[in-house]
């Protein structure tokens, strides 16, 4: 808002957003780096010193917002560097299907083990005799007892079934494979693109040795900034002078 007091503008500014920021611990302070290559764009900074402007080619890694401020003076003041750095990157993925793989197919045969449980108590009501098949799926269910309808009482019957299943080659038609390839590569984009802006992408598809390949290449616009930490020692923290407000060191 902006105020006329006669030939004097008063300009006030009201943080729109609180800053719900955890604070850090005592004596800790951090650096934005970058989690990917790309060419910045916008540079905004909350706290710390940028060591990036907008056309800079940076890699991941770098510094993008220092925590380590150099005062004009030669002493080093430490921050608990925050802010934004967007940038333009490419974000390679792929996705592959086989049209030949291997899977399960159930015998229809199983194996049933019951048994009850009484407070701590388990009582067996099978032979124990070990695993009658090689390959099988384990399913445990559990349900209640009721006796004479006394449900609140700790008595719960419980069913281990084991179903056989073979291991099987199948194959996939083409068509197939392809439409799966795809479906795959769509839930990547929609990952890869919560948080950022998709400016374009290109897609080389290729069937080669009972493969069918998608290669997409993703061009975004995001904030490349992570937050890395560093502690500092007592020694290295400039005495500002001030004292708390107990008024003691």
């Amino acid at each position: 808002s902006v105020y006329m007091n006669g030939t004097v503008a008063e300009v006030q500014v009201r943080e729109l957003h609180a800053d719900e920021r955890l604070r850090p611990a005592e004596h800790t302070y951090a650096n934005v780096l970058a989690d990917a290559d790309g060419i910045v764009e916008e540079v905004n900074v909350r706290e710390g010193q940028a060591c990036v402007k907008p056309g800079d080619l940076v890699r991941r890694g770098q510094v993008l917002i220092s925590g380590v401020i150099e005062q004009k003076d030669g002493s080093i003041r430490y921050e608990y560097a925050a802010g934004e750095v967007i940038c333009r990157t490419a974000h390679p993925i792929r996705t592959e299907i086989r049209t030949k793989r291997e899977t399960k197919a159930y015998t229809g045969r199983e194996t049933s083990k019951k048994s009850i449980k009484f407070f701590k108590k388990t009582i067996n009501l099978f032979v124990n005799s070990g695993t009658l098949y090689t390959n099988y799926d384990k399913i445990d269910t559990i349900e209640q007892l009721c006796p004479l309808g006394l449900c609140e009482l700790p008595v719960w019957y419980e069913t281990t079934t084991y179903r056989e299943y073979e291991t099987v080659s199948q194959d996939i038609p083409a068509d197939d494979a392809a439409e799966e390839a795809m479906t795959g590569l769509t839930e990547q984009i929609r990952a890869a693109t919560q948080n950022a802006e998709l400016l374009s992408k290109r897609i080389d598809t290729a069937f080669t040795d009972g493969t069918y390949r998608i290669d997409c290449l993703l061009y975004l616009r995001r904030d490349i900034g992570r937050t890395g930490e560093f502690p500092v020692s007592d020694a290295c923290v400039p005495d500002t002078g001030e004292l708390p407000e107990n008024n003691s060191r």
